[in-house]
């Protein structure tokens, strides 16, 4: 698990990417407007908590996410 939540984050970097082991990642209420597309490398996500930035889009990356089961997007 990887809470990040209320840090005022604008980028993620794209090292985040190799914590393929990742189950769970929080950013929520932060600054975001992009996620890298390395996100989908992390294979074992399976809670991304997206809630309260300012999200421009979504990389298509995250289609790989086989076991993301929850996503918050709000």
């Amino acid at each position: 698990m990887l809470s990040l939540r209320e840090n005022k984050i604008k980028d993620l970097p794209a090292g985040i990417g190799k914590l393929i082991n990742l189950i769970m990642l929080d950013v929520s209420h932060n600054h975001l407007e992009h996620l890298p597309s390395e996100i989908g490398n992390c294979i074992q996500l399976s809670t991304l908590d997206l809630q309260h930035n300012e999200l421009m889009d979504i990389p298509e990356s995250i289609g790989s996410l086989k076991a993301l089961t929850r996503i918050g997007l709000r």
